[in-house]
């Protein structure tokens, strides 16, 4: 039997617009509202093991302000990805990894959570309504009892989903 594994969903903090959409910086909102998104992963997951972190701007800034300190993969595939492209990148972390962070953009971030939490029949449960309104900087967590290669086909029990100020 695999071990539980844990993954962290989370979709950048609040941006500034203008300028080409991968260089959009953090606002200072959103810097405040990572550093407390940290705080809460420190305080309330299990140890990060990995991080997958789009290239753009905003997703690295947010990364920081969490102060999470896991080996760290900066991927440009999570960036406009979908849920399949996100899912390939998880698949692909080491098996001793049981928590892993994957910081993206939305509608792949949460689109991933719905998708994990619809194979495993709990698409019922409250939390999923959640993700319909996932706004910037907020984070969904899916507990899995498979490896992370076969993550797609396992899926997985939406333990909670987190916005910004909570």
């Amino acid at each position: 039997m695999a071990a539980s594994r844990t993954l962290i969903l989370m979709r950048h903090a609040a941006a500034a617009g203008g300028g080409r959409d991968e260089e959009r910086p953090l606002t200072a909102g959103g810097q405040t509202a990572a550093a407390e998104a940290g705080e809460w992963i420190r305080a309330a997951l299990p140890p990060v093991d990995a991080v997958l972190c789009s290239a753009a701007v905003r997703t690295r800034q947010t990364l920081a302000a969490m102060a999470i300190g896991a080996p760290t993969d900066y991927l440009d595939e999570l960036y406009n990805g979908g849920v399949e492209d996100i899912l390939e990148q998880v698949e692909e972390v080491a098996e001793s990894a049981h928590t892993v962070l994957v910081i993206g953009h939305a509608p792949g971030i949460p689109a991933t959570a719905h998708q994990l939490v619809t194979n495993h029949g709990t698409a019922e449960s409250p939390l999923v309504d959640e993700l319909r309104y996932f706004s910037a900087g907020a984070i969904a967590v899916v507990r899995f009892e498979t490896p992370w290669r076969e993550l797609v086909h396992g899926g997985g029990e939406l333990v909670t989903v987190r916005h910004p100020g909570q």
